[in-house]
């Protein structure tokens, strides 16, 4: 009976941890093991592998041939528990929060994470690549399979691996999967874009600072290409050349672009805007006279199948007061020689106010197929392209932290199943007995000889000393002497 417990009591320790932390990442595991494989395991290998260092452990402590009493044996087993489960906790909450924060440039906090919030941070996960397959088949770069329409095309895509060979890509030269597709996008936003403006006007925009003498520098400094900020030169998206001093000089970091003069995949040198960074349109309110057009001289509404004309015509007017005022911001942003791209003036006919479209949104996308001089960008805004980068690590991160709470309430519960389990094992039965053996041998101390012709009394102690055992031996070695010598009389003189 008491084997059948100690089974139990063992199949609720480990067994049972590693059951509820598979059961709360299994939905992730389902959805992303074919993009992220091992990385979304890591939240069940944690406590397999706390498993087992706690058995190898167990088995060394507990061993027959042990030293230890069945109680300290027990003290620490139920240790290990506290020290590996909870105590990897402490060291998270110690180094963690930094490494975090510096794989994530600030854009992502432990401490979040930590309460709770890992499986949002999986669906941001999950909606980054799904988004960014998205963009992709509507600028083309991913192409439409036969007999699909784009949305079948986006589900087709989502629903495979991103390592995965792409039939379609099969003669495509520049990559074969979605996730080299990932890398080119994300060199080209990165070395182009975010590296190549200044410290720190750029970490101010993307910080939800972008004051005017933030944007004016975005704007006018001079933007430079640093080869520390790409990931593959020998890669056929970058192009460069050694100077006079053999330092390597930048000429083009390529982006990859569905061609509408040749109708194919290509690679093209182009640059990134400030909004382009932030991936999100800008609006302007022109006031309330302009919301839901009502118009001087029309009297009314404007019918809904004049909106289209109207929208054209205030578009037209912001066109004109573009080319009379030069130094105006939406100047700036149309002129590619200052920021980079291409930026698209849109009106919002219900709400009367006017955005800027930067190239890499689905907006930016459908406005752009309006011109074969124009590529949609398939790439979401630069942190969202950063995290997606580096997805897999993301993942990694998250599972991990799937599981804080679980170990934090099992380090206690297997404690309790291993002092159950020492019980089970004859812990106290082990104890008392010592005990009592240690009373037994204390009680039964020789009581010293009485003296007479052959004998000398000798002194003895249970727990006697060195020196003690060391005069002891020699007062027997004087009383053999004194036997085989015959003994003494009252007459000897002992001195």
């Amino acid at each position: 009976m008491k084997t059948v417990f100690r089974v139990l009591f063992h199949l609720l320790s480990y067994p049972v941890l590693i059951a509820l932390v598979l059961w709360a990442d299994l939905e992730i595991i389902k959805d992303q093991y074919k993009n992220y494989s091992y990385f979304t395991l890591i939240g069940v290998a944690v406590p397999v592998v706390m498993m087992l260092i706690f058995y190898v452990v167990y088995l060394i402590v507990t061993r027959k041939k042990s030293k230890k009493s069945k109680l300290c044996q027990t003290v620490i087993v139920c240790m290990i528990p506290i020290l590996t489960l909870g105590g990897m906790w402490v060291a998270c909450d110690r180094y963690l929060p930094d490494v975090i924060s510096d794989a994530t440039s600030g854009t992502i906090y432990y401490e979040d994470l930590a309460e709770n919030s890992w499986k949002e941070r999986a669906d941001v996960n999950a909606s980054l690549l799904n988004d960014f397959i998205k963009m992709s088949v509507m600028a083309k770069i991913l192409p439409t399979p036969d007999g699909m329409d784009e949305k079948e095309a986006t589900e087709y895509y989502q629903s495979i691996s991103v390592d995965a060979e792409i039939p379609e890509l099969e003669d495509n030269e520049y990559y074969h999967t979605i996730n080299e597709l990932i890398a080119i996008q994300y060199q080209s936003i990165n070395a182009n874009g975010y590296a190549s403006f200044s410290d720190p006007w750029i970490g101010f925009a993307t910080g939800s600072r972008m004051t005017i003498p933030c944007l004016l520098h975005l704007l006018l400094d001079k933007r430079t290409v640093d080869p520390d900020d790409i990931d593959k030169l020998d890669s056929p998206t970058v192009t460069y050349h050694e100077d006079e001093e053999g330092n390597i000089v930048i000429d083009e970091v390529l982006l990859a672009v569905y061609d509408e003069n040749t109708y194919g995949i290509t690679l093209k040198p182009l640059s990134w805007t400030v909004l382009d960074m932030l991936g999100e349109n800008q609006e302007f309110s022109l006031g309330s006279g302009l919301k839901g057009a009502l118009v001087d001289g029309v009297g009314g509404m404007v019918e809904e199948d004049y909106r289209e004309d109207f929208t054209e015509l205030v578009l037209g007017l912001v066109d004109d007061i573009v080319e009379s005022v030069p130094m105006t911001l939406t100047l700036l942003v149309a002129d590619e020689r200052v920021l980079g791209s291409e930026v698209y003036v849109d009106f919002d006919f219900d709400s009367g106010n006017l955005a800027l479209v930067p190239a890499d949104t689905e907006q930016g996308i459908v406005m752009s197929r309006q011109s074969k001089e124009l590529q949609g960008r398939a790439a979401l805004d630069y942190m969202k392209m950063a995290w997606l980068n580096s997805n897999g690590l993301l993942y990694a991160i998250v599972m991990l932290l799937s599981v804080r709470t679980w170990f934090i309430y099992a380090s206690a519960w297997i404690a309790l199943m291993m002092l159950l389990d020492g019980c089970m094992r004859g812990m106290f039965a082990d104890e008392a007995k010592r005990k009592a053996d240690l009373y037994f041998q204390a009680s039964k101390q020789p009581k010293a000889r009485r003296y007479n012709k052959k004998s000398v009394p000798v002194a003895t102690n249970f727990m006697e000393t060195k020196e003690q055992k060391k005069l002891n031996n020699m007062q027997d070695a004087l009383v053999r002497a004194i036997k085989e010598s015959g003994g003494l009389n009252k007459s000897d003189d002992l001195i």
